[in-house]
């Protein structure tokens, strides 16, 4: 039997194969999809939901008696559900499920998405509203050197926060300030226990060097937070009559299908695993690009002044960009692109399993397989982006008629069934925040002559190293 001899090993008794070049992971995730789209098995998964196991179901039975009602939709299933079970929740919602399962959780989570206005106009009074606190914590920062990743990471998880649970907090929160914290934290623990999937002893190994035990107590205090977050929510929203957030919605089509007699993978665990993927995925991936731009234009202080010129030019100093500005500012597209591709910040994506033997550009693939692709070796392909790929610069996504060049091995979200749920939020939201505050704003190092080096920290997520910057605000 032969495998990709230069891109795959053994750890353990698991296979792993990475996937390198565009047309290697477009065959597979394409064009083999049914046999590439599930997901292994992983640590992070079961973790992250370990303890969250009955927080939303007890917030909500009292309200729509939905234990009776799944009981006998599950029934139907013939399917036995413990629902205070402490293991066994690997699986569900959206990022990490697999089947019939991830088909649903994936479409309703769309489908309610869309209902609020994602990839349209319809959610972008959410995103300005956040914006301009956040602009306003730029503007009080005076222009002295300061760290604003924190605050980065707030402000757009603060509109994850917004959609799914109906409210905005403020950055002076300390409640909301730890679970960012935590969450930023356990992002950067992914590749450390990651070795948790191979050999599960080491959970247990003194001192915990893969700090899987640290991860779990992280998202176990996550879990008790967001437990009184909801039923705080609970408590607003049964005096107030209030609706239209995420959790509000699920639980509503879950109701639906129930009384309609429909089979539905749809409870309180989907649901809970839901938010930690919308938190996980819609935060970071932002706040992370938003911080890559700014330590990019830092280096390259021609690039921020051409975006400045083209914001003065197009849309001048008397009104803030909206999104039907976009099309007006190609070079601040460009220079988002440009970020996106460059700074690649989930290399490796997700990992994605083999559910069958199958060949693959001439290779056989063993079933079971771990699955990885390099989206390094497609977003920094010489070939495909010029001796120069390392190298930051956004006229590569300018047509020589200056349009905004579209490019297929542009694939910052992925491609496939597994596609970011959020692309359309994510681009709406980096297009919203950088052209108002490279309107409103200068990023200067903290010393003149001095910029803050281009490296990394180690994690899924590839994050550049904190550093200072200064906000000096252009109107003053």
């Amino acid at each position: 039997m032969s495998v990709f001899p230069s891109s795959s090993l053994y750890i353990g008794s698991t296979l792993i194969i990475v996937l390198n070049g565009y047309d290697v992971i477009r065959e597979a995730f394409m064009h083999r999809a049914d046999v590439f789209t599930d997901r292994p098995r992983l640590f992070i998964d079961e973790a992250s939901v370990f303890y969250f196991q009955s927080m939303l179901f007890n917030v909500y039975t009292t309200r729509m008696d939905l234990k009776r009602r799944w009981n006998i939709s599950f029934e139907n299933k013939k399917i036995t559900l413990n629902l205070f079970q402490v293991s066994g929740y690997a699986g569900t919602g959206v990022i990490c499920s697999s089947g019939a399962n991830w088909k649903e959780q994936r479409t309703v989570s769309l489908n309610i998405l869309k209902s609020f206005g994602m990839g349209s106009s319809g959610l972008e009074g959410k995103v300005r509203e956040e914006m301009e606190h956040y602009l306003e914590f730029l503007k009080s920062l005076n222009g002295h050197p300061a760290d604003i990743s924190l605050r980065t990471y707030m402000s757009t998880s603060n509109i994850i926060f917004s959609m799914t649970f109906g409210q905005r907090f403020k950055y002076s929160d300390k409640t909301f300030e730890n679970i960012v914290k935590l969450m930023e934290y356990n992002i950067s623990l992914i590749q450390l226990t990651g070795l948790v999937n191979f050999f599960p002893a080491l959970h247990y190994a003194p001192g915990d060097p893969c700090k899987s035990r640290k991860l779990i107590s992280n998202a176990r205090e996550v879990a008790e937070t967001l437990r009184n977050l909801c039923l705080k929510m609970k408590n607003d929203n049964t005096s107030n009559n209030k609706s239209g957030d995420f959790i509000s919605a699920y639980f509503s089509e879950a109701e639906k299908r129930s009384i309609t007699g429909k089979e539905t993978f749809m409870d309180e665990t989907n649901l809970t695993k839901i938010l930690v993927d919308l938190f996980a995925a819609g935060t970071d991936t932002t706040s992370v690009t938003i911080m890559w731009c700014i330590l990019y234009v830092l280096h390259c202080p021609d690039v921020q002044e051409k975006i400045h010129a083209e914001i003065e030019r197009e849309i001048g100093s008397t009104r803030s960009p909206t999104l039907e500005d976009k099309t007006k500012l190609v070079y601040l597209n460009a220079v988002i692109m440009e970020t996106q591709r460059l700074c690649s910040i989930v290399p490796y994506g997700v990992p994605h399993t083999c559910t069958e033997e199958t060949r693959l550009k001439g290779y056989t693939v063993p079933k079971g397989s771990f699955i990885l692709s390099s989206l390094d070796s497609v977003l920094l392909d010489e070939k495909t982006w010029g001796l120069d790929a390392a190298k930051f610069k956004p006229e590569r996504f300018i047509t020589p008629s200056g349009q905004l060049r579209s490019r297929k091995e542009f694939l910052p979200f992925g491609f496939g069934r597994r596609m970011c749920l959020g692309k359309s939020l994510a681009k709406m939201e980096l297009f919203l925040f950088l052209s108002n505050m490279f309107q409103r704003f200068s990023f200067l190092p903290q010393e003149p002559g001095t910029v803050p080096p281009l490296k990394e920290t180690f994690g899924l997520v590839r994050a550049p190293r904190k550093f200072l910057v200064r906000v000096v605000d252009k109107n003053k």
